[in-house]
């Protein structure tokens, strides 16, 4: 038996150096934040240090955890997306906080301005250099936020863009074997590829449950997610207009929001919906984790086509909803004989309808569904998934191989 010393110094010893680069982070509810966050701190527990490069604002300020640094940098919003933070190259203050921590890691979590900030130093010292692919930017309905959807050369502009970073990374994550094929597809090679599936961090607190549906006694369909247009909120109105005709006690109930939430008030009231729709807007994660919204809900529904992975759907699951979404090229290896979730073409109102009746009308299936979605969620786990994202790191350091990392000085102007 191991002493609690000679684990701290196996540990000790073991432990890393990981310098975090991503454009979006705590407070932000998203994929990409939840991922980030949740291997970042299991791996602070585990005695790495993390240094991560991120936009600022008042909450990440505050943001404290052991092993862990945060380095916020100056921002402008992005024109595209209003919540999107594009920052500005203080490359004195990275570089300053770079050369003093000195990693062993750089992993980059999303591909845009941020990304300025690590080339400095990527290829230029022999750090290895990891990237996740969360999203697909080259995407129609990512495209749709600039107007700039139905042009082929933008799309392959944006694809070139994308793959720019992940040709020439030591190793790229993706948390699908869909989206791997997809990489693959579009020339990356196949031994750069890793699948790594994003974390599940479910933290249940009975002691601070918040109700928002104690007033609810119909069955209700919830909708958790971004309120925007590459959601493709328009089909999962009509969607549910269809359901609601055939059982017109049936609620709609919505979490999150968005530039798109005035719209989706117009578009509900135009649709003569209004009435059968709850909006509750945003809600902190917790809140929302340790509530009554999904046990006051029947099933999940959701029309979108632009994600790499699913996170809402995935707590969604965790709770036992059962899920109706669209057919896309990601949903095939989650999807077995409609074990777990229905899905049709994303043009099929009639058909997603169906599905979404079918569940509300057969308590015995809804049960099914239920705990096949509930066993689907295991693979998720937090703690299974940081073991493999350790050894991907180890794997890099040893294949380095390095003579010498560290970082000499530069001088660069302040400002």
């Amino acid at each position: 038996m191991f002493s609690d010393y000679t684990l701290w110094v196996y540990n000790f010893t073991l432990s890393m150096k990981i310098a975090v680069f991503t454009d979006t982070f705590y407070p932000m509810v998203n994929w990409v934040v939840t991922s980030t966050l949740t291997f970042i701190q299991k791996l602070a527990q585990r005695w790495h240090e993390i240094m991560v490069f991120c936009p600022y604002n008042k909450w990440v300020e505050n943001y404290k955890y052991q092993n862990i640094k945060i380095v916020y940098l100056r921002w402008v919003p992005a024109l595209f997306y209003p919540e999107f933070k594009l920052t500005v190259f203080q490359t004195t203050k990275v570089y300053r906080n770079f050369r003093k921590f000195n990693p062993d890691i750089i992993h980059f979590h999303t591909q845009f301005n941020i990304w300025l900030k690590g080339l400095i130093f990527w290829k230029t010292f022999g750090i290895p250099i990891v990237w996740t692919y969360h999203t697909k930017i080259a995407d129609q309905e990512y495209l749709k936020n600039l107007k700039l959807n139905n042009l082929k050369f933008v799309e392959t502009l944006a694809r070139s863009y994308n793959n720019f970073f992940y040709k020439y990374a030591d190793k790229v994550l993706t948390p699908s074997l869909e989206s791997k094929k997809e990489l693959i597809k579009h020339w990356i090679k196949k031994n750069e590829i890793t699948v790594l599936e994003n974390p599940l961090p479910i933290i249940e607190k009975p002691e601070i449950k918040k109700f928002f549906l104690k007033d609810l006694t119909s069955q209700a369909i919830l909708y958790v997610w971004r309120i925007s247009k590459e959601k493709n909120l328009d089909i999962t109105l009509n969607v549910f207009k269809k359901i609601n005709e055939k059982k017109p006690d049936v609620k709609f109930v919505l979490v999150w929001d968005g530039p798109y939430f005035t719209w989706l008030q117009r578009t509900a009231k135009k649709l003569g919906i209004s009435d059968s729709i709850i909006l509750l807007g945003m809600i902190p994660h917790d809140d929302l984790i340790n509530s009554d919204i999904f046990s006051k809900t029947s099933m999940f529904l959701t029309c979108s086509t632009s994600e790499t992975q699913w996170i809402t759907v995935l707590e969604a699951n965790y709770f036992g909803l059962p899920v109706v979404w669209v057919n896309k090229w990601w949903l095939n290896e989650l999807i077995k004989n409609n074990s777990n979730w229905y899905k049709a073409s994303v043009e099929s109102v009639d058909r997603l309808a169906f599905y979404c009746l079918k569940i509300l009308n057969d308590s015995e299936l809804q049960k099914s569904l239920s705990q096949n979605a509930k066993d689907f969620t295991q693979k998720f786990d937090p703690e299974i998934l940081t073991d493999k994202l350790e050894n991907i790191y180890f794997s890099l350091q040893k294949k380095k191989e390095l003579p010498s990392k560290k970082i000499p000085k530069l001088r660069l102007t302040s400002y």
